[in-house]
């Protein structure tokens, strides 16, 4: 196979090259995707599961210690482990609901699992074939790093291979210190809410103790 350096490609075959990419990468990112939902419904069935075997269980110990008391010590008893029994009915019913569902959703998706992971691995092997010759860095192996120098090219504000790259690093850095500047915001604001209240506290004990 024919090898190219990244570094020394025109500006028309960068650009080539990134369309490629990018269309067999959205088609992987796709399937991965889909993939990853069916195996999800998969956990979620055995989370559901073992969230109803363990309410079971909570549910038949409390209960049956509540009758238990009522029926020797007080009677009172007798009738809060029929009230929490009720509850516990609806609970327990609430989360069987949940895992039945749950499997519900798996038996439709679990047939098309094989195939899914057929296509994912499919398209992964065509986005290989793409990026391959010109030893693509694996930093930048996902779809919105593509995308977006692709979009540098594009708008012909990178020429060259290097001129992405810097684009791209300076725009996930922008992205970074926007991210951590609206965190900081945002703990700011959450501090002087914190400082109001305990104010407004401070002043309205302070009134009561003068008012008595």
């Amino acid at each position: 196979m024919e090898n190219f350096d990244l570094g020394k490609i025109s500006r028309d075959e960068l650009y080539q090259l990134l369309s490629r990419a990018n269309v067999a990468m959205v088609e992987y990112t796709r399937c991965f995707e889909m993939a990853e939902k069916v195996k999800s419904l998969e956990r979620k069935k055995m989370d559901a599961n073992n969230d109803f075997g363990s309410a079971l269980t909570f549910y038949l110990i409390v209960v049956g210690i509540l009758i238990f008391v009522g029926l020797f010590i007080v009677k009172i008893f007798v009738s809060l482990g029929i009230l929490v029994g009720c509850y516990g009915t609806f609970w327990l019913y609430k989360l069987k609901k949940d895992s039945v569902n749950a499997q519900r959703l798996l038996n439709k998706f679990d047939v098309e699992l094989p195939a899914l992971e057929k296509k994912e691995k499919e398209e992964f092997d065509k986005f290989y074939a793409v990026i391959e010759p010109y030893k693509f860095p694996r930093d930048y192996w996902y779809e919105e790093a593509i995308a977006t120098m692709l979009k540098f090219v594009e708008n012909q504000r990178a020429d060259n291979w290097r001129d992405a790259v810097n684009l791209y690093e300076n725009h996930l850095y922008q992205v970074r210190m926007e991210e951590n500047a609206r965190k900081t915001f945002e703990e700011a604001r959450k501090q002087t809410e914190n400082a109001i209240q305990n104010r407004n506290a401070s002043r309205w004990a302070e009134a009561g103790a003068w008012r008595r």
